[in-house]
């Protein structure tokens, strides 16, 4: 069946809602790919025109990516409790990451 390569599971098994989450969970790293992809395009082109177009498309890939990660981490509190205790905080990554531990023990 195509369109199932995103299922470790049996796909009759997995409930509507967990299917769907499949679905964000391939978008978004879709959407990564795509930043990698427009950033190596960026950095090898010569011509200023084509750096600004691919950085342009490379904008709506990083907004795409956002609502995907949002949508995920509503459905998934625990990992919304993680990435609070890592993004977006000055410090360490690693120890930042260690308190994030912390609230996976703790739960």
């Amino acid at each position: 069946m195509a369109g199932t390569d995103q299922y470790h599971e049996p796909v009759e098994e997995l409930s509507d809602e967990v299917r769907d989450m499949a679905r964000m969970f391939a978008s978004l790293v879709e959407e990564a790919d795509a930043i990698n992809w427009y950033n190596q395009r960026i950095h090898v082109s010569k011509d200023p025109e084509v750096k600004a177009l691919m950085a342009h498309a490379q904008k709506e890939e990083f907004e795409h990516f956002a609502i995907d990660l949002e949508y995920l981490t509503r459905k998934m509190p625990q990992w919304r409790a993680v990435l609070k205790e890592i993004l977006f905080k000055d410090g360490d990554i690693l120890e930042n990451a260690e308190k994030a531990e912390e609230i996976i023990e703790n739960d």
